[in-house]
């Protein structure tokens, strides 16, 4: 791919509108083939990512008495693909509009597995 670039966080590029990092020293096909599947997996399975965030969030309480399940689709906005190695990466929402913190979906392969909330 021409569009990846080195930054300090790894080597990024955009995949159909989204922003994707490979956060290794080097990079290869494989890790870039798949990130594109994360994205892609992410677009084909957008309403099983959001409500397995709002799962999470009824069940730690986090949200739910702030915004209706519309709302909060609204502010979560559009993730960053994150890949650490083949079949393991994140989907990190860093521009939500919720509150400050960063909510992250652990993925191992194309599984969702864990949610996280940093501040």
């Amino acid at each position: 791919m021409e569009n990846i670039k080195k930054t300090k966080y790894g080597y990024e590029y955009d995949y159909k509108g989204l922003n994707v990092v490979i956060t290794t020293d080097e990079i290869n096909d494989e890790l870039i083939h798949y990130g594109n599947k994360v994205v892609d997996y992410y677009f084909e399975n957008k309403d099983k990512v959001i409500e397995f965030l709002f799962q999470k969030f009824e069940r730690d309480n986090w949200y739910i008495d702030k915004y209706t399940k519309e709302e909060f689709i609204e502010k979560i906005g559009d993730p960053t693909i994150y890949v650490d190695d083949v079949n393991f990466g994140n989907i990190i929402y860093l521009d939500s509009k919720l509150d400050e913190h960063v909510v992250t979906i652990e993925l191992y392969n194309l599984d969702l597995s864990h949610v996280c909330i940093d501040g």
